[in-house]
């Protein structure tokens, strides 16, 4: 979700990667999702639509499981309120991994798919008009 610098990064310890830390060029979207299975989707669309009073939801992809990812509009936030929104989310449920800007996230349109047999579709869910 986040703009990369080139077609591959250096991961210290494993060699090259295109996902790695090294190769973001900047944070464009901080991705929350709520994964507790005993946490409806209904009220984990209750939740982001709570945090979009904090931070601008700009879309919400389906994982094709028990998650949504709401993805969040941060380009022109600073560092320190992009963490303290974070933490927020956090206290609320969200998955504390995927603060790293290069987490693996689900991706709108894509499928989820297990021993490569797709398994189901990655629907959006919402897109803010305009968004990019």
């Amino acid at each position: 979700p986040n703009p990369i610098t080139d077609a591959e990064g250096v991961q210290t310890e494993k060699g090259l990667s295109v996902r790695c830390k090294a190769n973001i060029n900047f944070r464009k979207y901080l991705i929350v999702e709520f994964d507790d299975p005993e946490l409806p989707k209904t009220d984990q669309a209750i939740l982001l639509s709570a945090l979009d009073r904090i931070m601008p939801l700009v879309l919400v992809v389906d994982s094709g499981g028990k998650s949504l990812h709401g993805w969040f509009d941060v380009k022109l936030s600073e560092e320190s309120e992009t963490r303290k929104f974070f933490k927020l989310a956090t206290k609320l449920g969200a998955d504390p991994n995927l603060w790293s800007e290069c987490a693996w996230v689900r991706m709108p349109g894509g499928k989820r798919c297990s021993g490569g047999i797709q398994m189901a579709d990655q629907r959006i869910l919402f897109l803010k008009e305009g968004s990019s």
